[in-house]
């Protein structure tokens, strides 16, 4: 074998192993294969993307930037949307960090549920899209819970109970659900209840130092509330001793004993009574004295009040 058909042995041997190399280190067809199911291409600062994560969707990059398809989601971070929708300053954070404008939705990646998704439409799109899905979702939903919560129908009424001391008080709520009701009244401001009630009415209500009470309506089964401050539950004018004696030697009226606190705990002194009665330990029955003796009194001193400005105390001088 002569020396020229030798050397164009290995010449083939050499090319055939070259061609080898070449097809090892250089795959055919990488670029179309890795755009096939992506209409973007990675972009942003940092290495590691590989092409599996283009074809199936991934949209993430590697390196500092989070990428360049901000929603598309990421299987080790929340979903973009929910935190989107938490802190909408989030959604501008996330796309000045590296969004590239015009970067469609990758078909097969998650999306929130009802949001319509655009061909080619921009990622910032896609994300105002979700975070306004989101505020639609939140309203539905309050919609929808609102029919538990209960609503005061018209302004309660409040008026003296039954010319005793103390205001009847009449509420009426509505509840879409038809659940239970509780009413009840509490000290504005707080969660103290004073007076509970299954149908909205209160008797005998005492007043309060404000005028005012908090009408509260719960929904027994969710606890739902609803809470509105209503007045008229003042104390009673402090009858001054000129006051005090007009009224003791007029006729009574029909609110006469709201201005006296009850007989078990109302004291009369008596600087003069006639000789031979007995002191009167009732404010009913010293009227009735009055009346049948045509006596006048007169009031001594001040009285002293409750904190109601009720009169539980107070001193008299009898003229016949």
């Amino acid at each position: 074998m002569d020396n020229k058909r030798i050397l164009s042995i290995v010449g083939l041997v050499l090319t055939f192993f070259a061609c080898m190399a070449v097809g090892y280190f250089i795959p055919i067809g990488e670029r179309s294969a890795s755009t096939l199911f992506a209409s973007g291409t990675g972009g942003g600062g940092g290495g590691g993307g590989g092409a599996d994560d283009v074809l199936f969707g991934g949209g993430t990059s590697g390196g500092s930037s989070r990428g360049t398809d901000a929603s598309a989601p990421d299987a080790s971070a929340p979903d973009a949307s929910a935190s989107n929708a938490e802190n909408p300053a989030g959604a501008d954070s996330r796309m000045q960090e590296g969004v590239t404008p015009g970067a469609a939705q990758t078909p097969g990646t998650a999306q929130t549920p009802g949001a319509a998704q655009t061909p080619g439409a921009p990622a910032s799109a896609s994300q105002t899209g979700a975070a306004s899905q989101t505020a639609v979702g939140g309203a539905t939903a309050t919609a929808g819970t609102s029919a538990t919560i209960p609503v005061i129908e018209g302004k309660p009424l409040v008026g003296r109970a039954n010319k005793r001391f103390g205001f009847a008080c009449r509420a009426k709520a509505t509840v879409a659900s038809g659940d239970p009701l509780e009413y009840r009244l509490c000290e504005v401001g707080t969660s103290e209840v004073k007076y509970r009630s299954t149908n909205g009415g209160f008797a005998l209500v005492v007043p309060s130092e404000s005028g005012k009470y908090d009408l509260v309506v719960e929904n027994t089964r969710t606890r739902e509330q609803t809470r509105m401050t209503i007045g008229g539950f003042d104390k009673v004018v402090k009858l001054s001793a000129a006051m005090l004696q007009e009224k003791l030697n007029k006729p009574m009226d029909d609110w006469f004993y709201i201005y006296f606190v009850e007989d078990k705990d109302l004291t009369i002194d008596y600087e003069y009574i006639p000789e031979g009665f007995v002191p009167a330990r009732s404010v009913g029955a010293l009227m009735s004295d009055r009346t049948a003796n045509g006596w006048t009194i007169e009031v001594v001193g001040t009285p002293q009040y409750d904190e109601y400005n009720q009169v539980r105390r107070f001193k008299v001088r009898i003229k016949e």
